[in-house]
């Protein structure tokens, strides 16, 4: 089954209900929209340590990638495979700092930056495995201190447009995990609906009446960049608003949030308390993990605003994603008009 968009958003409808119900469209899904597109890692302050090596296991279950993240002077400088390129065995299972890397299983080693030192049992084969048996490295990109892994080099330009560009005056340097700041929920519903989800804020007065009373949706605005979307909104009063930092640009001084989304599964909530990233994670056609990271600037500082109160957004969006789950089996629904001013993104 092919899935046609409408180049004239005026003539568009959602996406046929087959996309979230169909097992085998499902699987395709995974293999052409998640291997081929950013991977989220994390920011600086939640993985950089003593250790200049840390593994990391990306999105279990799913995409299975083995990483090690390479930290010189701390900042990430590589990703590698954790996987030993003689008979897959993980290299590292915990953070270390070492100059050369040794598989448990066979002996095989490594240099600390991916390349071949030593092969046990391959005596004069070594010069070939050291030119076609090094560790693969991987592509990152850098926003603000958050890393994500790429399959091919990209340009930030490439994904958000010039929109990085515009935020420098935000101290993403000093943001530091809040307590307890990683969160997991699992929800019965495709992973994609959760998406559209937050790709418009038309449902903001009907479903989130508390976020509705700390922005103006009168300027709620969404902008569509290369591989992703931004949407920003000005807050009711300057109280809660980007307008506390001294060197913000007019054009985001009264903005109580910025929501970016990286396709197709990176969520950037940016507060002036600092940032909520969500991450949705699928597990099958009914089942998607969201993976939430909070990082703030000062953890005493009272969460306010509009992101003030993400537990009850999060459990409103769910019960409204888990109902459109459901109704999507009645053999009367049939996919409606996309709303061209509220449901651009």
């Amino acid at each position: 089954m092919k899935f046609h968009h409408k180049k004239n958003p005026e003539e568009a409808h959602f996406i046929d209900k087959q996309f979230y119900l169909d097992s085998s469209i499902f699987e395709k899904s995974i293999e052409k929209i998640f291997r081929t597109n950013p991977i989220y890692i994390g920011h600086l302050s939640s993985l950089n340590s003593d250790s200049n090596l840390i593994p990391k296991s990306i999105y279990p279950n799913l995409l299975d990638k083995e990483i090690i993240l390479k930290f010189d002077l701390g900042k990430l400088s590589q990703i590698l495979s954790n996987v030993c390129t003689h008979r897959a065995h993980l290299l590292l299972d915990k953070k270390c700092s070492k100059q050369t890397i040794q598989c448990p299983y066979h002996g095989r080693t490594f240099t600390n930056t991916g390349k071949l030192k030593n092969a046990p049992g391959f005596d004069g084969k070594l010069d070939y495995l050291k030119t076609h048996e090094n560790l693969s490295e991987y592509s990152f990109l850098n926003f603000g201190n958050f890393y994500f892994l790429t399959f091919q080099k990209h340009h930030l330009k490439d994904i958000i447009g010039n929109f990085h560009k515009k935020l420098d005056w935000y101290p993403f340097d000093k943001l530091q995990p809040d307590e307890n700041f990683v969160q997991e929920f699992t929800i019965n519903a495709h992973w994609a609906l959760y998406v559209e989800n937050y790709l418009e804020g038309f449902h903001i007065p009907y479903i989130h009446k508390g976020l509705a009373q700390e922005i103006n949706l009168q300027d709620y605005n969404v902008e569509i960049l290369p591989k992703g979307t931004l949407q920003t909104a000005n807050g009711k009063t300057n109280e809660n608003t980007f307008s506390q930092f001294g060197n913000v640009t007019v054009e985001y001084t009264n903005l109580a949030a910025i929501y970016l989304w990286i396709y197709p599964n990176i969520m950037l909530n940016i507060y002036p308390w600092g940032v909520s990233v969500n991450i949705i994670i699928p597990q099958h056609k009914e089942k998607t993990i969201i993976r939430y990271e909070t990082f703030v600037f000062n953890s005493e500082n009272k969460k306010s605003g509009a992101g003030g109160d993400l537990g009850t957004v999060e459990m409103e969006d769910q019960n409204a994603i888990l109902k459109v789950q459901k109704g999507l089996k009645s053999s009367t629904y049939n996919p409606g008009r996309i709303s061209t001013k509220h449901e651009l993104g």
